[in-house]
Order: C-alpha cells, then sequence, then structure tokens
C-alpha cells in the first residue's frame, strides 16, 4: 500500500510501528517522486504504478505512451466504463 504526503509532512512519515508495511511517496521540487518506508523490502521495487484524476487528460495520456513505439492518440485509448452506464 502507497500514500501520497506532502513535500511538507513526508520527513515525519514512516515512523509509526503499526503502519511499517506502508510506502510513503511525495513530488519533490526536482518533479521526482520519492519513496519512504520502514520496510525496507521498498528499495527493491523496480516498478511503480501511480493512478489518480488528473487535470488534463490528454497530457496525462502522453506520459503514459511509450516513448520506444509510435506515438499514441487519445482517441484510440480504451475507457473502462460501469455496465450502467452503456448504452
Amino acid at each position: 500500500m502507497t500514500a501520497y504526503v506532502s513535500k511538507e509532512r513526508f520527513r515525519y512519515v514512516g515512523h509509526n510501528k503499526y503502519l511499517r508495511n506502508i510506502i510513503y511517496t511525495t513530488l519533490g521540487p526536482d518533479n521526482h517522486l520519492y519513496f519512504n518506508s520502514q520496510n525496507p523490502q521498498f528499495k527493491y521495487l523496480k516498478k511503480a504504478r501511480d493512478t489518480g484524476i488528473f487535470e488534463d487528460a490528454e497530457k496525462a495520456a502522453q506520459l503514459s505512451c511509450d516513448e520506444d513505439s509510435k506515438p499514441c492518440d487519445i482517441m484510440d485509448a480504451d475507457f473502462p466504463l460501469e455496465a450502467d452506464l452503456l448504452p
């Protein structure tokens, strides 16, 4: 489980003995993600997946595209919908 915290709060998290397995993340001033946890296994992570609600959907979609492959088009993307929302 991961939790996003602000830059100001980041230095104080990760010291609760009941929440040892939580990985805390924050966005640094250099626009890099920083991770912190009491569990030392988080240092061996190879990938991190982040989900959220973004202000600009097209810009967020461009960030998920592979740079090596051809550019992706937002009109070709799959957007999952609940069955009740389908006509």
